[in-house]
């Protein structure tokens, strides 16, 4: 892993100084008076410099050129512009859109009767349907139209691209490998010739794919690492997460885990900056193959997890577009047949002008007819549109519904099969010692306390499941009656003494044992039994947790204070938040689900309170429940 991460800072050292000198250059043109035609032309390659590199920067620069080619009127700036936009949201994974642009390229360069500019968008068409939407033949024919164009114009630096391009094809689905194999050599070579990094690491990786594919391992991965430092020295990051993440593979496939791991981890830290989402996707499946093998279940579990839902995560994505694009081709299609009606329209209202000239009376009927046939109608669609509207919204409310019974379902599964599922198998393995007489009295003694904090953690856990599960799919209930909150700590204070006792740590009660509040007590005895309970678990052997109350003028607060081991305000907001499910080990490693404190804090809520976090990192928490003062029934104090 050290080797790895080694090679990665001297690559970033490569990148850094590599180019600074180039696009140093280029930005102090761009700083300079230049305007006009060769400013949109400086834009589009600075786009192109950072693409690979910096794409928010590419973005925005290819934004700025397609502005400026349009206000000049400079039809081929904007064909330049666009085709950098196209490129971007290729990257981006965006492929409907990137298709769109590319296919107004197509439509200025068939305009201008512009060859090299039709061959451009040819190539990043292609580009979308082959590592995008993954239509191999749609991709391959784009790149052959575009690797003739480009021939025929002895556009060399183009011939390398698109070689990179189809030998990848073949590659990818190990098909006419010699013939790969030969288009990636002619791209070698005319990189090579022209100083060309980026399509020289190109077609370096097809080379790689080839050899992956015909199980000649090592030679993949001289080539990969010839790849990595091609494409180091032309700032593409891209490439070099993908070759990171095919390494990865490899290691796998010589059932070399450990290596795929730190290859897997390395592609995945490079791309994640970039939004490299499929080679990400391909990093989570081959770490929890890796993991599995090494038998590390649970971050094998973890990264199958991730894969899962950033591969269905893609799928539904990549399924979308395919139905936009193909929506698109159904509207092409749709208007060129509305043309030919409307031409055969034009033939029909010629003829018609003549009867309408010998009938006049009767088409005077006939349209008074028509006005009547299409208020009724118009009135109709009304009807029917408002039908629609209304079912509309109760499919969405229903959708709405679906999506919160299921995300309350993924977390359910997430806690039980993670949270749950290691205490629980923990103490199924202690009890079956226990029941084999397999541990001794003295053994069994200091196994207890161990047994009693999975148990009283394995119940705190299904009691927040419980609760938190039904206010998600039922909504929240009350049952208010006055309590008595001193029984209701001393209650929660007998459940958590022993495990007190173990940290040596004391419980202190300090509530007025005659005060009263008007809420729902079970609800308020879960709350206490949290918060104590997470006072417990944060706080170092021999410390205090205290519990008592602070009375004002308009409110009243419970407080639960200890001197443990505190937060940040960082902390404290992820712990506070509805989206994050935030835990940390407790002092002893106690484990959690990281839903007790928000669920504490919606039933404060609900009950017309709020819950407040005071804390400082070393010296202790101080959770804070606030009521109004007319909550509180009757005290002595």
């Amino acid at each position: 892993m050290i080797r790895a991460w080694a090679s990665n800072l001297i690559l970033f050292i490569t990148l850094c100084f590599g180019h600074a000198q180039t696009l140093d250059s280029l930005e102090s043109l761009l700083q300079g008076n230049i305007t006009g035609i060769p400013r949109v032309n400086l834009l589009c390659d600075l786009s192109d410099k950072y693409l690979a590199y910096k794409p928010k920067v590419a973005l925005q620069y290819a934004n700025d050129a397609l502005k400026l080619s349009k206000e000049l009127g400079y039809k081929k700036g904007e064909a330049l512009a666009l085709n950098r936009k196209s490129d971007y949201e290729f990257r981006q994974s965006n492929y409907a859109e990137a298709a769109e642009i590319s296919t107004e390229v197509v439509r200025i360069a068939t305009e201008m009767n512009d060859s090299l500019m039709l061959a451009n968008a040819y190539r990043v068409l292609g580009n979308i349907n082959n590592a995008g939407l993954e239509r191999y033949d749609v991709a391959e024919d784009y790149q052959l139209k575009a690797y003739n164009i480009y021939s025929k114009l002895n556009d060399r630096i183009n011939v390398a691209a698109t070689c990179g391009s189809l030998s990848w094809i073949y590659a990818m689905t190990n098909r006419e490998l010699a013939r790969a194999n030969a288009l990636a050599n002619e791209g070698v070579m005319i990189s090579r010739e022209i100083k060309h990094y980026q399509f020289l690491g190109y077609n370096l990786n097809s080379k790689a794919l080839i050899y992956k594919q015909l199980n000649k391992l090592d030679s993949a991965l001289i080539y990969l690492d010839l790849s990595n430092e091609a494409a180091s020295r032309a700032n593409d990051l891209t490439v070099i997460s993908y070759n990171n993440s095919i390494k990865g593979d490899i290691y796998l496939d010589r059932n070399e885990p450990n290596k795929a791991i730190e290859f897997y981890s390395l592609a995945m830290v490079q791309s994640k900056p970039l939004a490299a989402r499929e080679v990400i996707k391909n990093a989570y499946k081959g770490l929890a193959s890796a993991y599995a093998r090494i038998g590390d279940h649970d971050k094998a579990y973890e990264n199958l997890i991730a894969h899962n839902q950033l591969k269905d995560s893609l799928f539904n994505q990549h399924t979308t577009q395919r139905a936009i694009m193909a929506e698109k081709a159904f509207q092409d299609a749709r208007q060129k047949s509305q043309i030919a009606e409307l031409q055969l329209a034009n033939e029909q209202e010629r003829t018609g002008k003549i009867i309408f000239t010998i009938l006049f009376g009767v088409s005077i009927i006939f349209s008074v007819a028509i006005y009547m046939l299409v208020s009724r109608n118009a009135r109709s669609r009304k009807i029917v549109n408002q039908q629609l509207e209304e079912k509309n919204e109760e499919i969405a409310k229903q959708n709405a519904e679906l999506v919160t019974v299921n995300n309350t379902k993924d977390k359910l599964f997430s806690i039980v099969g993670h949270d749950l599922r290691s205490p629980i198998t923990s103490l199924k393995s202690l009890l079956t010692m226990v029941a084999k007489n397999e541990v001794s009295p003295e053994e069994f003694k200091m196994i207890a306390p161990k047994l009693n904090r999975q148990v009283i953690g394995i119940n705190e856990t299904l009691e927040n499941i419980l609760h938190w599960s039904k206010s998600q799919l039922q909504g929240w209930t009350q049952s208010v009656d006055n309590c008595s909150l001193h029984e209701l700590v001393g209650k929660t204070k007998e459940l958590f003494q022993v495990v007190a006792d173990e940290k040596n740590i004391t419980i202190e009660n300090k509530v007025d044992p005659n005060l009263s509040i008007h809420c729902d007590c079970n609800q308020l005895e879960l709350i206490l039994r949290n918060l104590i309970h997470n006072a417990i678990k944060y706080t170092p052997a021999g410390g205090n947790v205290r519990i008592h109350t602070i009375s004002n003028d308009d409110s009243f607060e419970i407080c639960v204070s200890d001197n443990g081991i505190g937060m940040t305000a960082s902390q404290i907001e992820k712990l506070l938040s509805r989206h994050d499910t935030y835990t940390t080990p407790g002092t002893s490693g106690e484990k959690g689900t990281g839903l007790g404190i928000y669920l504490c804090k919606e039933m404060v809520e609900y009950n017309g309170g709020s819950l407040t976090v005071e804390s400082q990192v070393e010296k202790g928490t101080t959770f804070k429940i606030s009521f109004k003062a007319e909550k509180i029934l009757s005290s002595t104090a």
